[in-house]
């Protein structure tokens, strides 16, 4: 899970800060989840721990990869829609359905968030110039929101 959700994410931004600062800039913006946020057990400990560190590695990077004109965002998003996890969700029986909590120990929301609206999350990122080390939160069921700057300080 570390591997993947965070050394994935710092490799991509290793990368992809060479290729945007060689073009004159740009942006990055990373994928989390509102696991990463929470303060209460998670059903999944280890993607929980791997997400929170994507929200601190943005802002920790975002100042230095700015110095190359580059903005470093993330969103947070909860439940999404994907097929990996409405696959997972669908082979659970109904006592572990009854058992995932997300981190903040809520159970799984009655409606998932579309693909889409993640997607529309990172389009207001890239769009915003004047966001940098930022975490967008999509909640189901309610608008986005930016975590207040500082969040992690």
């Amino acid at each position: 899970m570390l591997d993947v959700a965070l050394r994935g994410t710092m490799l991509g931004i290793q990368y992809g800060l060479e290729e945007m600062t060689g073009r004159g800039g740009g942006a990055i913006v990373n994928i989390s989840s509102i696991a990463g946020l929470g303060t209460q057990p998670h059903s999944f400990p280890e993607y929980a721990a791997a997400k929170a560190a994507v929200v601190r590695l943005t802002s920790a990077l975002a100042p230095l990869a700015q110095e190359r004109g580059v903005r470093i965002n993330c969103v947070a998003p909860d439940w999404t829609a994907t097929e990996s996890v409405l696959k997972r969700f669908e082979g659970m029986t109904a006592e572990e359905r009854a058992e995932v909590r997300d981190g903040f120990g809520r159970p799984p929301p009655s409606r998932f968030l579309e693909p889409g609206e993640v997607a529309d999350a990172v389009v207001e990122l890239v769009e915003d110039d004047t966001l940098n080390g930022r975490t967008m939160v999509c909640w189901c069921g309610e608008p986005r929101r930016l975590l207040p700057a500082g969040h992690w300080e």
